[in-house]
């Protein structure tokens, strides 16, 4: 297994772990057309900043694209567009973004060491977002960076573990 589909594994499991018995209410997102099984998350998603920690904005496009799905991401230090991979769980939905690169990547850090003393690894690309209609409000979860052991910062400009994009 490549660093990359370890990580992506890590953090489908860290989501799904989240998820408890009761079934995200996926199946209640406002579809704005049956033609396609996800048309349920075409739309614009922004930036909220429950955590107070965000300086700058975030929107993703997802978008309808011959029977797939394309998306583009702006951020201050990016502006991306692919194909979305769709991952469907027993109780969720996960976006991969392949083409989003890191920030920083420094991978399993050694016991030892801490991950200031690491250097970056290899480019990593590729992110993981959760969808959730909890309370009828769809939205997006992002894991921002790692831990001492697993040291990865996606969108450096901000500086919160998590961040929530809402659809507007």
């Amino acid at each position: 297994m490549t660093n990359k589909q370890i990580l992506i594994a890590f953090i489908a499991m860290g989501m799904l772990a989240a998820c408890n018995s009761k079934k995200n209410n996926i199946q209640n997102a406002d579809v704005e057309n049956s033609a396609g099984k996800y048309d349920y998350l075409i739309g614009m998603y922004n930036l909220v900043d429950p955590q107070s920690c965000v300086d700058g904005s975030m929107t993703l496009i997802i978008k309808a694209d011959n029977g797939n799905y394309a998306y583009q991401l702006k951020t201050p230090a990016q502006n991306v567009e692919g194909k979305v991979e769709i991952i469907e769980g027993d109780c969720s939905v996960i976006l991969e973004l392949p083409d989003v690169k890191y920030a920083e990547y420094k991978g399993a850090i050694p016991e030892d060491k801490s991950a200031d003393e690491m250097p970056n690894l290899q480019e990593m690309y590729g992110v993981s977002l959760m969808y959730s209609n909890e309370d009828g409000t769809p939205s997006l979860s992002i894991q921002n960076y790692g831990n001492e052991m697993n040291y990865y910062v996606i969108f450096k400009e901000f500086d919160c573990k998590y961040l929530f994009l809402e659809k507007n």
